[in-house]
């Protein structure tokens, strides 16, 4: 018969916490406002960027990021691609009670806007490592798809496989992700659902979706419900000193955001020939 010694215990509890699934992530959250625009009269796009796990809506004061823009792809190839850079723009907002940021862009022309965010390394105390994430959003303007596939030439990024707008639930998303504008094979993936509806899930397991990258840097995942879908590819930084002058491990993440719509209501014609 096995005795729970002093010594045995505590470290079968610490067992036990280790095996148990981690709380929800921590994501940058960027959203630009509508997901899609196909107005011709539409001139500017708010954009929220905020801190936070998005399914358990909770969120971590931000400070300001050291990089906001946006690469625009013209409709036609032989535009010119133009980087706006919008930092300046930016204005304190709250999210969940918390310092966040917001900010309203112009859209001075037809095109598809690349929004990309670079953040400053975040010290996450109970995990006792730094944070850095660089995240994206992709906004096509007036009907221009242009550019949806092109990397944008961040530290990490996932470039998306499928276009990533006009999905409609339940979608499947398919990106590559790239450390160093080169392919990361064997990198987890996590995946969490903005929760603004509240959704229950049955565990902590299902807060937070996670797949790894094949050899060739590619994951899938199958989005169930529309909203707002965060994909967060994650890797081990450069390490860098902490407030007590030793060196701390960095986490880097290539955050990824797209919409997803509901399900299209399909209407079967009179006559029971087609849909429209």
């Amino acid at each position: 018969m096995l005795r729970l010694t002093r010594t045995l215990l505590p470290a079968l509890l610490w067992g036990l916490l280790a095996a148990s699934p981690a709380l929800a992530e921590y994501f940058t959250i960027l959203r630009a406002t509508p997901p899609w625009i196909s107005d011709q009269k539409c001139k500017e796009l708010s954009v929220s960027i905020a801190f936070g796990h998005p399914f358990a809506q909770m969120a971590a004061d931000m400070d300001l990021v050291q990089m906001f823009a946006a690469i625009q792809y013209p409709p036609k190839e032989d535009g010119q691609i133009i980087r706006h850079e919008f930092l300046d723009t930016l204005s304190p907002a709250k999210y969940q009670k918390k310092n966040a940021w917001t900010a309203t862009i112009p859209l001075a022309e037809p095109g598809l806007y690349q929004l990309v965010v670079e953040t400053r390394p975040y010290w996450e105390e109970t995990r006792g490592i730094f944070l850095q994430q660089f995240a994206q959003t992709i906004v096509p303007v007036q009907g221009c798809e242009r550019g949806w596939e092109l990397p944008v030439g961040l530290k990490m990024e996932i470039l998306p496989l499928t276009r990533p707008f006009g999905l409609l639930a339940p979608a499947l998303f398919t990106g590559r992700v790239l450390f160093d504008e080169k392919i990361l094979p064997d990198a987890p993936v996590r995946i969490e659902y903005l929760n603004e509806d509240k959704r229950t899930v049955p565990s902590l397991y299902h807060q937070t979706q996670q797949v790894r990258t094949d050899e060739r840097g590619v994951f899938s995942f199958v989005c169930p419900y529309p909203g707002w879908w965060g994909f967060a590819a994650v890797t081990q930084g450069d390490p860098l000193k902490g407030s007590d002058g030793q060196s701390k491990n960095t986490e880097l993440s290539g955050v990824f955001w797209i919409y997803i719509d509901p399900p299209a209501t399909l209407k079967r014609k009179q006559g029971g020939q087609g849909d429209e």
